[in-house]
Formats: structure tokens, sequence, C-alpha cells
């Protein structure tokens, strides 16, 4: 692996073993970095060191991840860029504008390099700069409105529900604090995304230096582990990559499509489960992710298994499918913008953000009409299926949310739009007929409507 930038230390083991040494190289990060977070919660607690130590040592361990994984040039263009990010945000000159600026120019290099990797070819397609540069784009924007939303004269106005009161940030973040939050060992490849006044408090306070959480640590550890087990043992047995190989899709049925659609698209999620439980496992070590709120280590947590595949509907999935990135969608975009257009726009960043692959857009545009068509029904079915019907109503939301989500996974996996187009003439789109049907069918002229609870009819 000639063009993957980082250490080739473990190249013997790597060609041993047939695993490519960027993801063994991860792997190894990832598990290396729970120990070393641990050590940093016990030995560089707040109690036995200041906080600039505190941010030093942060600093130092991100860096070592970020030679170990991307080399020295991509660490030295990531430092770069964050530098700029931090001048924007931090020069008088900028001020007006400095959050819209922040937006623009990292979204820029973010969709450049998305760009690069669309006709590099997936043969080439190693594990780079751009992974860690997808959090770091979300903190770059999320401190840049932040500050933004913390000026006194903007401060005052915020609405008291949502997060940008939450999250305004009143004093003007120094350069250690600023590296800091963007280069810390325990979040700075893996994610997941914080915000700035969690981190600070977290570095400054340590309110939870006394309070052991190993159990977490390892239980959180442990579901990742069962996760990415039964997901190389599901992918060997049901590959994705059946569906898009014109030869294999087309000597099968419709049901049988169908079928391997809703199979083969479990350990594709469960990889991304391994990942965001070892990520939120790594800052939980570190003593970084308690909730005051919900008095448990779920303040980072970026997933929750079970209440997502027992959903039934769109607005629970994006609930509780890469939470942290829907947090900073709704921060930077959602609540800020116009109830007429707020949903497109944040749609669009979210599209943007992912990258260029055509089967991302079939994904993102289906779950936009799947947004709608759940508004359609909670509007003229949901009333009176609830009353009449509710068990089997909600088991046939749960089928037909889930069938819907196998097709736009499919699609978003299978990248290239040659793949897409194999996949969809022998599977016949059935996502969006499904949706489009929800969306077109007048269910107000053959289903009765109900009162609802606010004594209105429903229209």
């Amino acid at each position: 692996m000639a063009s993957y930038p980082g250490c080739q230390l473990f190249l013997p083991i790597s060609e041993a073993v047939s695993i490519p040494l960027d993801q063994l190289n991860l792997v190894i990060a990832l598990f290396s970095a729970i120990p070393t977070a641990v050590l940093f919660k016990k030995v560089c607690s707040r109690s036995k060191c200041s906080s600039k130590t505190r941010h030093l040592i942060s600093i130092l361990g991100g860096f070592a991840m970020l030679l170990f994984m991307i080399g020295l040039h991509q660490t030295t263009q990531l430092f770069a860029i964050t530098t700029i990010i931090f001048a924007i945000i931090t020069l008088p000159m900028f001020k007006s504008i400095s959050h819209h600026l922040t937006l623009i120019f990292s979204m820029s290099v973010l969709a450049s390099a998305h760009i690069t990797r669309l006709f590099s070819g997936l043969e080439t397609d190693n594990i780079d700069w751009t992974i860690p540069f997808l959090i770091f784009v979300q903190k770059f924007t999320g401190i840049a409105y932040s500050l933004h939303d913390g000026r006194t004269e903007h401060y005052e106005n915020l609405p008291d529900k949502g997060y940008r009161k939450q999250y305004a940030i009143r004093k003007q973040p120094t350069a250690l604090e600023f590296y800091s939050y963007i280069f810390n060992f325990y979040g700075v490849f893996a994610g997941p995304n914080s915000f700035f006044v969690d981190f600070i408090d977290f570095i400054e306070h340590d309110r939870q230096e006394k309070m052991e959480n190993i159990k977490i640590v390892l239980g959180k550890c442990f579901s990742g582990v069962l996760f990415i087990i039964i997901s190389e043992i599901g992918l060997k047995l049901l590959p994705s990559s059946v569906m898009t190989d014109a030869s294999k899709i087309s000597e099968f049925s419709f049901g049988y499509i169908l079928l391997y659609s809703i199979g083969c698209i479990y350990p594709i999620r469960f990889k991304f489960y391994f990942f965001w439980l070892l990520a939120d496992s790594i800052n939980n070590a570190a003593g970084f992710g308690y909730n005051d709120s919900t008095q448990t280590w779920d303040l980072l947590s970026n997933i929750k298994p079970i209440e997502l595949e027992t959903c039934d509907n769109v607005k629970t999935w994006t609930r509780f499918w890469n939470i942290q990135t829907a947090k900073w969608l709704r921060l930077v975009v959602f609540e800020r913008s116009s109830k007429s257009y707020r949903n497109q726009l944040t749609y669009l960043l979210s599209v943007v953000w992912h990258g260029f692959f055509p089967g991302y857009y079939v994904l993102f545009i289906l779950g936009y009409f799947t947004t709608e068509a759940h508004k359609k029904a909670n509007k003229f079915l949901t009333p009176w299926f609830d009353k009449n019907y509710p068990r089997i109503y909600k088991v046939l939301c749960f089928l037909t949310f889930h069938v819907v989500v196998s097709y736009g996974v499919l699609n978003h996996v299978s990248l290239t739009l040659e793949r897409v187009l194999i996949y969809n003439r022998y599977c016949f789109g059935y996502g969006y007929l499904i949706i489009f049907a929800g969306l077109v069918i007048p269910w107000k002229s053959f289903v009765p409507q109900v009162e609802v609870d606010t004594g209105k009819k429903t229209k």
C-alpha cells in the first residue's frame, strides 16, 4: 500500500492477515487510545494538573495519533487549515462575518476533497486526512456560530429552547483551548463531534474526576467488538456487492432482491455501530462525555442501537442515528433558518458534508421525501389507526420503514452511478415507489378523520 501515508510499521502483519494497512492502523490506534485515555483520566485529572497541562497533553496525544495514521504531510495540512480557521474567528476584521466565512471556507476545502475522491477511483480509496476533517468541519463551524451567538448583542435575543443559547460561547477561546478542542487525542480521529462549552467544562472542572466509569467504557467496547464480529460474518454471508453485480442480480427474483437488500444492510450498519461505540468509549475513558441532564455517559453518544433498530419512522431514526452530526446540523443551520426552507438547507449542508457520490444523493433525496411522507401519515393516517388498530399499524409502519431504509442504504453504499443504476434496474426503485405512493394517494378520501388531542379535526 505505497499510496497510504501513515505508519508502515505493521505492514508485515497487514500482509500476513490480509487486512489493508490503513484499516489495521486505525484499529490499533483506537484500541491504544483507550488505555491512554484511562491513564489521562487518572494521572492528568484536574486535581493533579492545571488546565493548561491537560490541554497540552491532549494536543500532543492527538498529533501522535495523526502522525501514526496519516503521516507528517497530511497532519501539517490539517494544522495549517486549523490555523486559518483560528485566524478567521479571532481577527477583528472578520468579526461580523466570521461564522459564515468559517462555514464557506471549511466546506469548500471539504468539498474539494470529496471531488478529488469522486474522480480518483475507489481502488485508491485509503484512510486519509479527510476522515478527521469531517469532524473538524463540525467543530470549526460549531465554534464559529456559537461565538457569534455568544456576543452580547446576539445572546440576549436567543430563544431559550434549542441549542443556540445552550452552546453559546461568551469568551474568545485562546489558541491553546482552540487547538486542544480540535486536536485532542480522544476525539481527533474518530470523533464524535463535541461542543466547545462542554469540552472546556471538562478540561477546566473535570466534575466526574472521582466517578468510576470503567464498566461503562468496557461495556461500550464489548458492544462495539460484538457488532464488528457480527458485521464481518454478515459481510461474508451477505455481501452488498451482489446487488450491484449485473451478472448476479439479474438471476434473482424481485422478492429475493427485496429480502437480500433488507438482510445485507445490517452488517453494514453494524460497522458504524462499532466505530461510534469505540469512539464514545475513548472519550468516556478520558473522563469526557457525562451528561448532567440524563445522569449517564451519553453526552457524546452517536448511536442508540436498540432504539434505532426498533424504530418505525424517519423522525425517530434521525434522533438515534449519527446523533452528534444531527445536533451540529440543528445548531448551524436548522435553528437559525426560516421555517419555510430550513429543512431544505439542513439537507443541503448534510449532503455536501457527506460527499458527492451519486449513491449518497439517492439516499438523501429519499430521506427528504420520507420525512414529507411521514408528516402526511401523521396527519391523515395515524390518528384513526392509533385509535382502532394501534398494534397492526405499528407493525406495518415498522416493516414499511425498514424496507425503505434497506433501499436507501444499499444505494448509499453503492456509491457510483453505474452501481446505483444496476441495482435500481432490477429492484425497480422500490423505495421511491413506496414513498411516492404515500405522498400521492389521497388518504383523506377513504380514511376516516378523527379528533386529535387539540380538539381540532385533522385536516
